[in-house]
């Protein structure tokens, strides 16, 4: 509840449930949240141009800490672009302009590293992870939306229209989050924090091997995370209403 509550506050249209099609069970499951934000002018240029950017969330609580396993990247290398799903139609810019907007708008670039593991701290061994699931299940519920919905859009968008859809997979945790990383003498160093974020690799027998960028939140961070997104949301439309208004 106060997850939804936090991202209602920021001015998202958020449902306390979503479904997906589970292509592995070949069944609907469902995700904790979802999320989306829209942007649009429909007055610019030859058109309209409208940006989504949608979220998949699943939520967790934690008793004990997880503990994230961070590395150092080259800010000139970081990679944050099109990893996740997304669709466009009637293209006003090549996306590519748009990935130095997603590169500087995101935890990524402003923590300079990114996760490659999470430990759940005094878990049994016998117990299976839920990191792992919940990444999972938020990477294939903005599969299956985008794997939908796109379709569905094509038959219904003008042809004047100028249309771009973002999906983000998250997991927000309700407990603490700790970030480890081996410093020059070996020891690890520990620092609370409040997101982390991961290239997360996952493939199966009806998933093709993909890398998501999936984020990770704490509960009492959610404002300061979205407030991050939103910069990213305002400077990709941006971006977009300027080619639009300049394209012939």
């Amino acid at each position: 509840m106060h997850a939804i509550q936090a991202i209602r506050h920021a001015g998202w249209q958020c449902s306390g449930s979503g479904s997906y099609f589970d292509r592995d069970e070949s069944i609907t499951r469902t995700i904790d949240v979802t999320a989306y934000k829209v942007a649009r002018n429909s007055e610019v240029g030859a058109g309209e141009v409208a940006f989504e950017y949608h979220l998949f969330v699943e939520v967790k609580k934690a008793e004990r800490p997880w503990v994230v396993f961070r590395q150092r990247e080259d800010p000139k290398k970081i990679g944050d672009a099109w990893d996740n799903p997304y669709f466009t139609h009637n293209e006003c810019t090549s996306l590519g302009n748009l990935t130095p907007i997603l590169r500087q708008h995101s935890i990524r670039a402003r923590l300079g590293w990114i996760g490659y593991g999470v430990h759940e701290a005094f878990k049994p061994p016998h117990d299976a992870g839920r990191w792992y699931s919940a990444a999972v299940t938020s990477c294939k519920a903005a599969y299956d939306y985008v794997r939908h919905d796109s379709f569905k859009y094509l038959k219904q968008s003008g042809h004047g229209m100028t249309f771009l859809a973002i999906t983000h997979p998250v997991v927000i945790v309700d407990g603490p989050l700790i970030s480890a990383e081996l410093i020059g003498d070996g020891k690890p160093s520990l620092e609370e924090v409040s997101f982390a974020p991961f290239a997360f690799g996952f493939s199966t027998a009806r998933y093709e091997a993909a890398t998501y960028r999936v984020d990770l939140v704490t509960k009492d961070s959610i404002a300061a995370y979205l407030n991050i997104l939103q910069e990213r949301i305002d400077a990709i439309f941006i971006a977009l209403y300027d080619a639009k208004r300049l394209a012939k």
